[in-house]
């Protein structure tokens, strides 16, 4: 029995061969598991690369001064505010890293819609690489099955389409990504504890919270993995929390330091259309309506039906506490709650507990708590599900593997009840393939939308704006009609959900004034004015609009009013021009014209020189207006003087 023993050298270095052999095939897998998963993820988002820019996405690139700037632009995206580059009002966030990835790629590729749709899917994919070896770390590669379960369903969810399809939602991937690295770094340091480890985690989550605010989280994530799931060495588990909260706090400083810096006065008090809780009727009525919020969310991650880009008003109606569904949501998120806390005290390693509390942290930052210092403007979005809907994918993963495999071994994948874990799959890819195709264009994912949110008084207002653009596009003069009514249809429904939307007033307006409605275009422009007195779309119109009856002088004001917004506006310069000239204000139509010139030269075929050369011979100054006329001759050779005709 003794020769039995496995004390011969011979047999021991045929068992650290089979060690090594057992080595090199588990790093096998693991790669071939990696490559699954990245190539899933670019499947699921392919065809996002056919589409163009949508929402947000011209403000933060092709419409971003500073991003504009390519390489040159990133110390100002640095050192500004998140929407410095864009506007000049909104100054309550900071969030650089997507900025100055835009700015790169624009440095490279110009205003290249395939190029940063291409760019999102890519890192989306990474994130999925992150996820997946962070669960797989965690678990210390022990249950492969649950972790690449848990990081599939990730990849293929349809409630990620709208942080993919729009390229503005780059901010959310980067965050998700450098979030979960330093977690995947941070674990390595509580193994081996190198300093190198400790600061390398630290800078990820650095760059984390500067591409977006939601990684503040990990404050309570990262003590709940390392004082609770690994927890072999205290010392080193309270260092990754202190360096944490100082990393954190660090980012705190600097952005208070560069949103103060910029911010000047008040902010401007939010309405209902940036966050139509304000106008809930009652304190009651706020909670049960943002606790219905909640609710949805939760229920999205399960059921991703239907997905919608704006749920504004009035698309979730004010809610009281007695009604049902914000019952079930309040009873889902305590039992979530109480499930959760006490699961983790009963045993610190219970995943359950981590997909629960993880879920419950990342959620709650969007829970519509009045003045929550980094929620930004909104009530509800699908984006804001992007870190939660890793802990409700873990904890779909747990569920097959408790419930329907009830194994962790990774060949539980080749077996029929697997079929159960890819039909799912494949109906949440069909899903979010087929959402992709309405993130195309702003039309197409408005009228989308509209259609499942009929009572959202932006989305209709959206739609009837980008009709309004449709119909300058549109050579057709019949479709032309009817782009034109159909446009008034959805701006008026809009005014219905809500009567104060300015935007909407003003995009009415022009729309009647085009089918020469006038009477109704001036009540809808005043309107839009008495809302907001800045609307610079309801001024300029109004000046159009006396001008195209003649009511030359009542046009002056309000071309001279969109000019103080928006001083290098060639079109209105040339309108006020031709307004000053018919009401005999030769000087001022002179100097209106030489500004055109200087903005735009060719402007309306060279408009300006005929026309100043004219005012000039009506004034009796020969010698300038000899001069214009011989400028005039480049581009019109017959003109004369003696012919211009000043009315």
């Amino acid at each position: 029995m003794a020769e039995k023993q496995n004390n011969d050298p011979i047999q021991g270095n045929v068992s650290k061969q089979g060690d090594l052999k057992q080595l090199v095939s588990g790093r096998s897998l693991m790669t071939k598991l990696c490559i699954i998963l990245v190539v899933i993820s670019c499947i699921v988002y392919t065809n996002t690369l056919y589409n163009g820019y949508v929402l947000d996405d011209s403000m933060m690139i092709g419409e971003n001064t500073f991003v504009v700037k390519g390489m040159k632009g990133i110390s100002q995206l640095l050192t500004t505010p998140h929407l410095e580059g864009y506007t000049h009002t909104q100054k309550d966030t900071y969030r650089p890293l997507s900025l100055v990835m835009f700015a790169i790629e624009y440095q490279f590729f110009g205003p290249n819609t395939v190029t940063g749709h291409l760019f999102n899917v890519v890192v989306f994919a990474a994130c999925v690489l992150m996820l997946f070896l962070f669960l797989n770390n965690l678990f210390d590669g022990e249950r492969m099955a649950l972790t690449f379960i848990a990081a599939l369903l990730f990849a293929v969810h349809p409630i990620h389409t709208e942080v993919v399809a729009n390229i503005k939602s780059r901010d959310e991937l980067l965050c998700f990504f450098f979030s979960f690295l330093s977690l995947n770094i941070f674990i390595n340091y509580a193994r081996e504890g190198k300093l190198a480890q400790l600061i390398s985690g630290a800078l990820c989550l650095f760059l984390s919270v500067l591409s977006k605010e939601t990684s503040v989280t990990f404050i309570v994530i990262i003590p709940l993995i390392f004082f609770f799931y690994r927890n072999e060495n205290r010392k080193r588990s309270v260092i990754i929390t202190l360096s944490t909260v100082v990393t954190l706090a660090l980012f705190v400083i600097i952005r208070t330091i560069i949103i103060n810096k910029y911010r000047s006065g008040e902010d401007p008090a939010l309405t209902i259309l940036d966050n139509f809780l304000i106008g809930a009727p009652s304190t009651a009525s706020y909670i049960a309506t943002a606790m219905l919020i909640l609710g949805n969310y939760l229920k999205l991650l399960f059921i991703p039906y239907p997905l919608i880009s704006d749920h504004s008003y009035n698309s979730v109606p004010y809610a009281e506490l007695g009604n049902v569904w914000v019952l079930a949501s309040v009873i889902s998120y305590l039992s979530l709650a109480g499930i959760g806390i006490y699961r983790l005290f009963k045993n610190k390693k219970d995943p359950w507990a981590l997909g629960i509390l993880f879920f419950l942290a990342t959620i709650l930052l969007f829970c519509n708590v009045p003045y929550g210092p980094f929620l930004t403007i909104g009530t509800e979005a699908e984006r804001w599900t992007f870190f939660a809907s890793a802990g409700i994918c873990l904890l779909i993963a747990l569920a097959f593997e408790q419930w329907i495999f009830r194994s962790s071994e990774l060949n539980v994948l080749k077996s029929g009840k697997a079929m159960i874990l890819f039909t799912l799959c494949l109906v949440y890819s069909a899903v979010a393939i087929s959402r992709n195709t309405d993130w195309k264009d702003d039309h197409t994912l408005y009228k989308a939308d509209v259609e499942r949110s009929p009572n959202n008084t932006r989305l209709n207002a959206f739609l009837g704006a980008e009709l309004l653009k449709k119909y300058e596009d549109e050579p057709d003069a019949e479709k032309k009609v009817q782009i034109n009514y159909d446009c008034i249809k959805y701006l008026k429904k809009a005014l219905a959900i809500y009567p104060d939307n300015a935007s909407a007033h003003a995009d009415l307006g022009s729309a009647f004034l085009i089918s020469k409605d006038l009477d109704s275009s001036i009540l809808h422009f005043e309107s839009a004015l008495r809302i907001d007195p800045k609307n610079i779309t309801a001024i300029t119109n109004l000046g159009t609009l006396y001008s195209l009856t003649e009511q030359y002088a009542a046009s002056v004001p309000y071309y001279r009013k969109t000019l103080s917004m928006e001083p290098g506006d060639t079109v209105t310069w040339f309108n006020l021009a031709i307004s000053y000239l018919h009401i005999e204000q030769y000087d001022s139509a002179i100097s209106a014209f030489k500004r055109t010139i200087l903005l735009n030269p060719g402007y309306n075929r060279y408009a300006a020189y005929p026309n100043i050369a004219a005012v000039y011979y009506k004034i009796g100054n020969m010698d300038s207006a000899q001069k214009y006329e011989a400028v005039t001759r480049q581009y019109y050779p017959t003109f004369s003087l003696e012919a211009s005709r000043l009315k």
